[in-house]
């Protein structure tokens, strides 16, 4: 099975789980991060493309418990994969990706360079024009005004930059215009002032240095 073959047979067996899908977390989400992944793994040698593959896609699958989001999708991915007679081994690569992903599942213990991939490709997604129509999403979803969906965006590009910024060279490189243009829409939402308030009680000294940060 080629790659594109994996690729599309994976999307099918998503489809038939009847995966629980999210606003701002959709099919096009999973496949934004999935090019981000692939772009990213590109300066990476020994890379086994299926692993990768299945752990940016699959990601999100299940996003039933939003708390708890990381492990439900590792739970479906393990049963997609063993569908598709994908060898153990691999599916507890994938599925330990998965589990370290996301900034409100965070587990002890190091980063596999699968899981370092697909923290950068989910956060570089968050990030740019793309990310803020993610935002815009969720806002109109949950009924949010503008400003609480900046002031809330903002807390999140924040929390990465100080708390877990992105893993590989690579990535940072391919965030850096997009992480600005991000914190650009911030400010004019909430207003220059605030903007910088809110920078300053998270210990940064300006922008600038969140972006470099991220």
């Amino acid at each position: 099975m080629n790659q594109k073959e994996f690729i599309e047979k994976l999307r099918y067996e998503l489809k038939k789980s009847a995966a629980t899908l999210a606003t701002g977390h959709d099919i096009e989400h999973l496949q934004r991060v999935l090019k981000n992944g692939l772009l990213i793994a590109k300066k990476l040698r020994g890379i086994d493309k299926e692993i990768l593959i299945a752990s940016l896609l699959l990601h999100d699958a299940d996003r039933s418990d939003e708390k708890r989001h990381a492990e439900k999708s590792a739970e479906l991915a393990e049963k997609i994969l063993s569908t598709m007679k994908i060898p153990k081994e691999k599916i507890s690569i994938v599925k330990e990706a998965i589990l370290h992903h996301s900034r409100s599942d965070v587990k002890s213990g190091n980063k596999s360079i699968y899981a370092q991939i697909l923290y950068d490709a989910d956060k570089i997604d968050g990030i740019g024009n793309e990310g803020i129509k993610r935002v815009e999403e969720i806002a109109k979803a949950k009924n949010w005004t503008k400003e609480y969906a900046a002031k809330w965006y903002l807390s999140r590009i924040i929390d990465v930059a100080k708390n877990e910024p992105l893993y590989l060279k690579h990535s940072k490189e391919i965030a850096k215009n997009k992480v600005m243009i991000s914190l650009n829409w911030c400010k004019k939402i909430l207003g220059k002032e605030r903007f910088e308030k809110i920078i300053r009680e998270s210990e940064f000294s300006s922008e600038k240095e969140v972006s470099e940060c991220f």
